[in-house]
């Protein structure tokens, strides 16, 4: 899938679908909250757009299906605890959402918005050919879409520096991820970009989506409130490569649990002709995952969910899995302070997950089966314990990463009998 070539439009996928859509916003012909204000503003330099103000329906802040948070109370949980925000439209592009409040007179910490500019970027394929228009033609709107941001903020007061600043949500200015791992000795290359400065944005993506046989590549949006694993790709991704190389075949069907900014997603794709199924409890995990798959050009089954099977006992799909990988959310013996939504997607209190999740792999794995878990190393004993507590026919194997504190659990026989490892 090249994107950017003559025969293929330059905006044929743009990340911001799919991030705006996990938020509830993605059709807004289609969007359920109501729209109370609508006002067609200008800034100084004569940039139009539209300022709409929203209400977030509260019957809709838990998933009817799932009873996780909804992208709307995720919304609230991430920039303010309020139900009105500001939608700023500028070309029929939703550029960022702002809460509908005083900054100044807000109780607790200072708000954040969530800024949608760098989104609306078509990001390309390595080998991708005449690419060359889409650094300026993105550049020039992404100056003038921070030009409206700007006057927006003005209009309210809103210096954006100092004890003034509204806060962009996740903070971090690079929010491009590129990533390479060597075909050979899977050797990962991961790190985070700016789009904020033309030329070293332009230089980093021509280096990565140059051709080059011996290296997969791919450039992708890193998106807010998904688990910042870049430092231990480095790592964790050459063991997972080398699993799932070493394992797989055409036929092979792999399920990712918790998959993150989708690198894990699009690393088992690269041993495997068929789609891969990737189950995560944040809407925006499901959504980066998406994303990664459409540039990378693989095929996906994302989709929001509580573990591989849901407490209630419904698996999260309806097919059985060759390999598994799951970065599971931190094993803890207690709970650490609750932060937003952190607490529910990347803490493990006493196991209570893994232990659902091992019992659950005979179910939805086949018998000849392997899974593979990266977690803590510290409580290595404690998660090995549930695991074949769990399931008593199980073979698990422990390897500590050399970098950091966590290590690779290797689950074979899960339906008992010999093991392969």
């Amino acid at each position: 899938m090249n994107i950017g070539t003559e025969s293929t439009p330059k905006n044929r996928f743009l990340p911001a679908r799919e991030v705006l859509s996990a938020f509830g916003l993605g059709d807004r012909s289609r969007m359920v909250p109501t729209v109370t204000d609508r006002q067609e503003l200008s800034t100084a330099d004569g940039i139009t757009y539209i300022m709409e103000t929203i209400v977030l329906p509260q019957e809709r802040l838990v998933h009817p299906e799932t009873g996780l948070p909804s992208g709307y109370e995720i919304l609230r949980s991430e920039l303010a605890m309020t139900d009105s925000f500001n939608l700023l439209i500028r070309e029929d592009r939703l550029i960022a959402v702002i809460p509908d409040i005083d900054p100044a007179t807000y109780p607790g910490r200072w708000p954040h918005y969530l800024d949608a500019t760098d989104l609306h970027f078509s990001f390309p394929l390595p080998g991708a050919v005449g690419i060359e228009g889409l650094w300026s033609d993105f550049f020039a709107a992404w100056n003038l879409d921070n030009a409206v941001i700007e006057d927006n903020f003005a209009r309210r007061g809103i210096n954006n520096y100092g004890k003034d600043k509204i806060y962009q949500l996740g903070g971090d200015i690079r929010n491009v991820g590129v990533v390479s791992i060597n075909k050979e000795t899977g050797q990962t290359y991961a790190d985070r970009h700016s789009v904020s400065e033309l030329e070293k944005f332009q230089r980093s993506f021509e280096d990565v989506l140059s051709q080059d046989s011996g290296q997969y590549k791919i450039v992708f949006p890193v998106i807010p409130t998904v688990y910042d694993s870049f430092k231990e790709w480095r790592e964790v991704i050459p063991y997972l490569y080398a699993w799932h190389k070493s394992y797989s075949s055409d036929s092979a069907r792999t399920l990712i649990v918790g998959p993150g900014h989708g690198v894990d997603v699009w690393t088992a794709s690269l041993n495997s002709s068929l789609p891969v199924s990737c189950v995560g409890l944040n809407p925006l995990e499901v959504a980066s995952a998406k994303i990664i798959a459409s540039i990378a050009g693989f095929e996906i089954n994302a989709k929001v969910g509580d573990n591989i099977i849901s407490p209630e006992g419904v698996p999260a799909f309806s097919e059985q899995f060759d390999l598994s990988y799951w970065n599971m959310p931190n094993y803890a013996l207690k709970a650490a302070p609750k932060e937003k939504f952190r607490h529910l997607w990347d803490e493990d209190v006493d196991g209570v997950v893994l232990s659902r999740y091992s019992r659950s792999l005979p179910i939805i794995m086949n018998p000849s089966s392997r899974a593979l878990i990266w977690n803590t190393c510290e409580l290595g004993r404690e998660i090995i314990g549930i695991i074949k507590q769990d399931n008593p026919g199980s073979s698990v194997v422990m390897k500590p990463l050399v970098s950091n504190k966590g290590a690779m659990f290797y689950i074979d026989n899960i339906y008992g009998g010999v093991s392969a490892l």
